[in-house]
């Protein structure tokens, strides 16, 4: 698993977060079997100040949720090895702080997503505008990263 921060992780280019203290503002793995795809996706929201994670493949995906954390996991539905839909599946059941957004380039995959009434957050059409969807992904992440506070504080006080 690759990661965009400012670490030295290895990397492609001279992409990596914006000075905003990327670890405090939340942590997003990002699924796609298509490197380049992954690479713009995961290049612009690190610029944006998030931490970036990346996976390749689903078969990573709930290896990656353990070890990073992430506040929202960015899924391509369309996985080489599993169905994007059964992965959302498995992160839901084992991870149900953790947000899901799917992301097709196939509208009927998009449709379907829909229709199976799984309980992501979202699912998304490619081609998503980046910029859309930093401020879809930073909203969401602030949204989970207060849900996550608001456990924490009622778990302290029982």
């Amino acid at each position: 698993m690759q990661t965009r921060d400012t670490d030295s992780s290895p990397r492609p280019g001279p992409h990596g977060p914006a000075d905003t203290g990327a670890s405090q503002e939340g942590r997003v793995l990002v699924v796609d079997d298509d490197p380049r795809q992954r690479y713009e996706v995961a290049s612009c929201l690190a610029r944006a100040g998030l931490q970036v994670f990346e996976c390749e493949d689903g078969a990573a995906v709930l290896d990656g949720i353990e070890e990073v954390h992430p506040h929202l996991v960015i899924l391509d539905i369309n996985s080489p090895h599993r169905d994007g839909d059964l992965i959302a599946r498995d992160i839901i059941d084992r991870h149900p702080d953790v947000k899901i957004l799917l992301m097709t380039g196939d509208p009927e995959r998009a449709r379907s997503a829909n229709e199976a009434h799984l309980k992501v957050f979202t699912v998304m059409e490619k081609p998503v505008p980046l910029r859309a969807l930093v401020r879809f992904v930073t909203s969401s992440v602030a949204a989970s990263k207060e849900i996550r506070r608001g456990a924490a504080r009622a778990f302290r006080y029982r």
